[in-house]
């Protein structure tokens, strides 16, 4: 009398396990994707937010005869943060880091963009360095996360239409 136990052989088991773990590597991406761009979505927010935070400022302490800016900066080693300044970049009041994993597209390494508020009593327009109303001009502020490269972008308008008032707008 012969009795024949049921069951997976070792080969099979590990056929099963190699097929799952193919699958769920091809799913992490298509599930990580989403997940990051929110992570950078957030981030522009935040940014957004803090360029209005320092346009309020500059409104309200612009007769002071401080002005105050931001600027984006991207050095080469270290790592990349938004700030706030007044008077012309001499002097930092706010420094802050972008979150772990993001980065910048634009400014490149090594280099910044510095958006300057005008005085009063255009103190929510942006102006260059020597005072002049900005119009008719466009900043890309672009923003990666470093894993999966999602990337996202803020944009800055100053349009003589709307009379040179500061749009921000994120793609």
């Amino acid at each position: 009398m012969s009795s024949k136990l049921g069951g997976f052989t070792l080969i099979e088991i590990m056929i099963v396990i190699a097929l799952m773990i193919i699958i769920a590597g091809l799913g992490f991406e298509f599930l990580m994707k989403p997940a990051l761009g929110l992570y950078a979505d957030n981030t522009i927010n935040d940014i957004i937010q803090y360029f209005n935070y320092v346009k309020g400022q500059n409104k309200a302490l612009s007769s002071y005869n401080d002005s105050y800016g931001i600027s984006f900066v991207n050095p080469q080693n270290d790592d990349p943060y938004y700030l706030m300044f007044k008077n012309n970049t001499a002097t930092v009041v706010e420094k802050i880091p972008l979150p772990n994993n993001i980065t910048y597209l634009n400014p490149v390494q090594g280099e910044r963009i510095d958006l300057f508020f005008c005085k009063d009593p255009d103190s929510s327009l942006l102006c260059n360095e020597s005072g002049a109303k900005i119009c008719d001009e466009i900043f890309q502020i672009g923003l990666k996360t470093t894993f999966l490269n999602v990337s996202r972008n803020i944009f800055i308008s100053t349009s003589s239409s709307d009379l040179c008032v500061p749009f921000v707008w994120k793609e």
